[in-house]
C-alpha cells in the first residue's frame, strides 16, 4: 500500500479545514437575500422589469431612488448591500412612478434556489474529490500540488462565493468571503502552472513570472477583502464601489490567465506526437472550453459589460462541472499523470443515471414553468409520467454507453462467442487457429500486445510461438523461465492494477520477465489437464482495465482453444496413421516395381551375354568377323550390366549419404568422347545417329570425371531409351557466360510440363504408357541430379510431347565455384 508523505498529511489536514469552512459558505449562500422582483439599467436608472408574484408595493416600471436611505447605481450595489441582510428583512424605500415618488416597504426573499445550492455542494465536492486523489495518487508531486490547489481553490470559489456575511458569528461569515477572494484570484494562477507543468516533467514556468502572478494575485485578494471588511461592519456605498472597481479588475486577470492556459493546452495538443496523450489532452480541453471558458464569455464578461449574464448562475456551474467530469475520465480511461484509478462499474451506472435524471429535472423544470401556474398540478403529473417511462430505456441506454466509452467493451458478449465458434469449428491446422484467434481477441478487445507461449512442461518455461511482440528475458531463444508451476493456477494471473476488482485471478508473480507479469495471462489447457501454452495480453488499447465481461470471454475462447487442439491433434494423429498406411503400401508398390524393373534389366544383358558365348562355343569354324561381333555384343551387354549394378549401388550410397566426389580439374571435351565410345555398341544396334559439337578441344572443369561419365551415360541411355521414329541424337560442350555447358538433345517422345519437375525423384513413374512400358528403375535422373549439385552445378530440362528432349548439365567456370 502506498505510503504518504508528511507532506500530503498536512495538505489533507488543510483541505479537511477548508472543506469545513466551505460548508459555511453554503450556510452563507443558502441565506443570502434578494429582492422580490428583478431589475434592470436603463439610463443609469434602476427598473423593475418581472415581478416574481403581484405585490400593491411595487409594479413593473417603477424606478428605484434609494433603499434604506442609500441610492444605489448598479444592481451589484444592491447585491453587496444585500448580502448584509437576511431572507425575510423588510426594508425601506423609495420608488418614482408615473413621475411620482413614494415610500415603500420591501420584504427581501432567498437569492438562491435549492436546485443552485444543491449542484453546488455536488460540483464542489468532485472538486475536492478529484483533487485529493491526485494529490495521493500522482508521483509527480510538483505536477500533484499545483492540480490540486487549483481545483481547491476552484471549489472555495463555488462554495463560499458571494452570500450572506451576517448570519454567521461575526467573524467566520466575514471568513468565507474572504476565502472567497483568495480563491477566485489564486485559481486561475495554478491553472496556468498546470497547463504549462502538463504533460512536459521539464517545462516550468519562469519562477520571477510565477512569483509575480502570486504577488498580484494576493494583492487583489488583499484589496478586496480590505475594501469588503471597511463596508461590512458598516455598509459603506464608497467602499461599496471600490469594492467592485478592484473586483472587475480581477475579472481582467483571470480573463487573460484562463485564456492563456486554454492557449497552451491546445499549443501542448498540437505540437505531441504521442497519441495516448494526445487523448488525455482532448478530455482536459474539452473541460476546459466547457467550463471555465463558458464560465468567462457566459457569465464574467457579460456581467462585467452589460451587468446582465447570457445565462443564469445554476448553468453556469453545471458548466463549470465539465472540468472535475473530463479529468476524471482522463484520468480513468488515459491514466493522467500515470494515476491508476479503479471504480466498480456500477458507481459509474449510478453517477450518470443520477447525472441525466438532473437534466431531465432541469428541462421538465423549464416545460413546467412554461406552462400556466393554472395547470402547474397537470404539468407535475405530465413530467411524473414522462420521467417513468424514459427512465428504463436510458437506465438500458445509459448502460451500454459506460461500457462503450468508460470501460471499452465494444462486443456483444453473445454475438462475440458466436464469432468466435463459427471462425474455428472448420480449421484443422494449429498455426492457422493460433492466427485466427489472436487476430479474433485483438479486433474484440484491442490490444498493444498479445502472444501465444508453448510451454515446456520439463523445465518448466515457456516459448513465443506465434505473433509475439512480447520481450522477453532471452531473445535469442525467446525462452522464458517460469517461476510456479502452472498446474497449480486455476484463474488468470494478473496485476490487480489490470483487472475489475470482482474478477478472481492469482496474483502471483507467473515469471522471470516482468513485461509478461505485468501482462493478463490465460492457461490453454486439454481436456485431459494437460498443458498446450498461454494466451498472454499486454494492455488495452483503451487504457482501460479488463473487465468481468473480458475475462470471462477470454476464459471461454482459452476454453475452446483447447478443446480445438486437442480436436486437431487428433485429427493430425489420424492422417499420420492414414499417410503412413499409404506411404508403407507404396513402398511395397515401388518395391516390387523397383524389383521387378532390375531383374528385367539384369536379365536382359545376361540372356544375350549366355546366348553369344553358348554360340562361339557350340558353332565350329566361325569365321573372324562374326566371332569379333560376338565378343563386342558380350562386352558392350557386360558393360551395360555394369552401368545398372553400379547405378543401384550409387544410389545406395546416395541414400546413406556417404557417396563423395573428388573434384579435379578435368577436360570435359574427353569425358565426353570416352562416353560416346563407351555406349558405341548401344548407339549400333539402336541405330542411332550420334551428332557431336565442341566450342573448343579443351574446355575445363573442376569435377570427378566417373560422377560425370555416370551422368552423361544416364542422359544417354534414356534418350535412346525413349526414342522416338527419329533416332538422332546432338550432343554439345559450350561455355556460356560464366558457365560450362553439356547438352544432351533427342527428338524422342518428350516429357510433359506436368512431369517435369517430379523427374528427379528416385522412383519416378510417368503417366505416359509409352515411357512407363520401357522399363527402367526411375533411378538415372536422380543420381544426375545428385551428381550436379555435387559440383555446385545444376541440371536443367526442355522437353515438348512428341517433339523430344534436351538436357542442360551447367557446370562453373573454374574461379567461380
Amino acid at each position: 500500500m502506498k505510503k504518504h508523505s508528511p507532506n500530503q498529511r498536512y495538505l489533507i489536514i488543510i483541505d479537511i479545514i477548508i472543506f469545513l469552512l466551505s460548508l459555511l459558505g453554503v450556510f452563507s449562500i443558502v441565506n443570502k437575500a434578494d429582492l422580490p422582483f428583478i431589475l434592470s439599467s436603463l439610463n443609469k436608472n434602476l427598473i423593475i422589469t418581472e415581478l416574481e408574484k403581484e405585490n400593491r408595493n411595487y409594479q413593473k416600471n417603477d424606478q428605484i431612488i434609494n433603499i434604506s436611505g442609500f441610492e444605489f447605481k448598479t444592481k451589484e450595489e444592491i447585491e453587496i448591500f444585500l448580502d448584509g441582510k437576511n431572507p425575510g428583512e423588510k426594508l425601506k424605500a423609495e420608488l418614482q412612478r408615473n413621475g411620482k415618488i413614494f415610500q415603500t416597504q420591501i420584504v427581501t426573499v432567498k437569492y438562491y434556489s435549492v436546485f443552485y445550492i444543491v449542484t453546488a455542494c455536488i460540483v464542489g465536492i468532485l472538486f475536492f474529490l478529484v483533487a485529493i486523489i491526485v494529490l495521493i495518487k500522482c508521483d509527480n508531486k510538483t505536477l500533484a500540488n499545483t492540480f490540486h490547489w487549483a481545483f481547491i481553490f476552484t471549489a472555495i470559489i463555488i462554495l463560499m462565493t458571494w452570500g450572506n456575511y451576517s448570519k454567521l458569528p461575526i467573524y467566520l461569515g466575514k471568513a468565507t468571503r474572504i476565502g472567497f477572494h483568495i480563491g477566485y484570484l489564486f485559481a486561475p494562477i495554478y491553472f496556468l502552472r498546470f497547463s504549462i507543468l502538463f504533460p512536459s516533467k521539464t517545462k516550468q514556468l519562469n519562477k520571477l513570472t510565477s512569483n509575480a502572478l502570486l504577488a498580484f494575485g494576493a494583492i487583489l485578494s488583499i484589496l478586496l477583502s480590505y475594501n469588503f471588511l471597511k463596508f461590512s461592519f458598516k455598509f459603506n456605498l464608497d467602499a461599496a464601489r471600490g469594492y467592485i472597481l478592484i473586483f472587475d479588475i480581477s475579472s481582467i486577470f483571470i480573463t487573460i490567465l484562463i485564456i492563456s492556459s486554454i492557449l497552451i493546452f491546445i499549443n501542448t495538443y498540437a505540437t505531441s506526437k504521442d497519441e495516448t496523450e494526445r487523448k488525455r489532452m482532448r478530455w482536459i480541453i474539452t473541460g476546459f472550453i466547457i467550463g471555465p471558458l463558458g464560465y468567462l464569455l457566459l457569465w464574467v464578461i457579460p456581467t462585467r459589460i452589460w451587468n446582465k449574464a447570457i445565462l443564469p448562475e445554476s448553468f453556469i456551474l453545471l458548466l463549470v462541472a465539465f472540468v472535475p467530469i473530463t479529468f476524471g475520465i482522463a484520468i480513468i480511461r488515459y491514466r493522467l499523470m500515470n494515476i491508476d484509478v479503479i471504480i466498480k462499474r456500477g458507481i459509474v451506472y449510478t453517477t450518470v443515471i443520477a447525472s441525466l435524471l438532473i437534466i431531465y429535472a432541469i428541462i421538465l423544470a423549464i416545460v413546467a414553468k412554461l406552462i400556466n401556474s393554472q395547470n402547474s398540478e397537470l404539468a407535475s403529473i405530465a413530467a411524473a409520467i414522462t420521467i417513468a417511462l424514459l427512465f428504463q430505456p436510458a437506465k438500458e441506454k445509459v448502460q451500454k454507453f459506460v461500457d462503450r466509452k468508460f470501460f471499452r467493451i465494444e462486443y456483444d458478449y453473445r454475438q462475440a462467442l458466436k464469432l468466435f465458434d463459427e471462425e474455428v469449428k472448420n480449421i484443422h491446422n494449429k498455426e492457422i487457429l493460433i492466427n485466427k484467434v489472436l487476430h479474433l481477441i485483438n479486433r474484440l478487445i484491442p490490444l498493444y500486445k498479445i502472444g501465444y507461449f508453448t510451454y515446456n512442461d520439463q523445465k518448466n518455461e515457456i516459448n513465443k510461438y506465434q505473433n509475439p511482440n512480447f520481450k522477453t528475458t532471452n531473445e535469442k531463444n525467446t525462452i522464458v523461465k517460469l517461476t510456479l508451476n502452472p498446474m497449480a493456477v486455476n484463474y488468470p494471473v494478473s496485476l490487480s492494477a489490470l483487472i475489475e476488482p470482482s474478477v478472481r485471478i492469482s496474483k502471483i508473480p507467473f515469471s522471470e520477465s516482468d513485461e509478461i507479469n505485468k501482462s493478463l495471462i490465460l492457461c490453454i489447457k486439454s481436456s485431459n489437464i494437460n498443458i498446450h501454452g498461454f494466451l498472454i495480453l499486454g494492455e488495452k488499447k483503451s487504457e482501460t482495465i479488463f473487465t468481468a465481461e473480458d475475462v470471462d470471454l477470454l476464459n471461454i475462447i482459452t476454453t475452446s482453444i483447447g478443446l480445438t487442439l486437442d480436436r486437431i491433434m487428433l485429427q493430425e494423429e489420424v492422417i499420420r496413421e492414414h499417410l503412413e498406411t499409404e506411404r508403407l503400401e507404396e513402398l511395397n508398390k515401388i518395391k516390387s516395381y523397383f524389383v521387378s524393373s532390375v531383374s528385367h534389366d539384369l536379365k536382359t544383358p545376361l540372356t544375350s551375354i549366355k546366348l553369344f558365348a553358348e554360340r562361339l562355343r557350340t558353332i565350329s569354324n566361325l569365321k573372324k568377323e562374326k566371332v569379333d561381333e560376338y565378343l563386342d555384343i558380350i562386352e558392350g551387354e557386360s558393360d551395360r550390366l555394369t552401368r545398372l549394378i553400379n547405378s543401384v549401388l550409387d544410389y545406395s550410397k546416395i541414400e546413406k549419404g556417404v557417396q563423395k566426389y573428388i573434384l579435379q580439374k578435368v577436360n570435359v571435351v574427353e569425358v565426353v568422347k570416352k562416353v560416346l565410345v563407351s555406349l558405341d555398341y548401344q548407339f549400333r544396334i539402336g541405330k542411332f545417329k550420334v551428332v557431336t559439337h565442341f566450342e573448343n578441344d579443351k574446355i575445363y572443369v573442376n569435377a570427378d570425371e566417373d560422377a560425370i561419365a555416370e551422368a552423361l551415360v544416364n542422359l544417354l541411355s534414356n534418350s535412346m531409351k525413349y526414342s522416338n521414329l527419329k533416332k538422332e541424337i546432338l550432343v554439345s560442350v559450350y561455355k556460356d557466360n560464366a558457365n560450362i555447358i553439356i547438352e544432351i538433345k533427342d527428338f524422342g517422345i518428350g516429357i510433359s510440363e506436368e512431369e517435369i519437375s517430379n523427374i528427379f525423384e528416385p522412383f519416378f513413374r510417368s503417366s505416359n504408357q509409352k515411357i512407363d512400358k520401357s522399363g527402367g528403375a526411375g533411378l538415372g535422373l536422380s543420381i544426375v541430379k545428385h551428381i550436379m549439385d555435387g559440383h555446385n552445378g545444376k541440371v536443367e530440362v526442355k522437353s515438348k510431347i512428341g517433339e523430344g528432349s534436351t538436357f542442360l548439365l551447367i557446370f562453373p567456370l573454374i574461379g567461380n565455384s
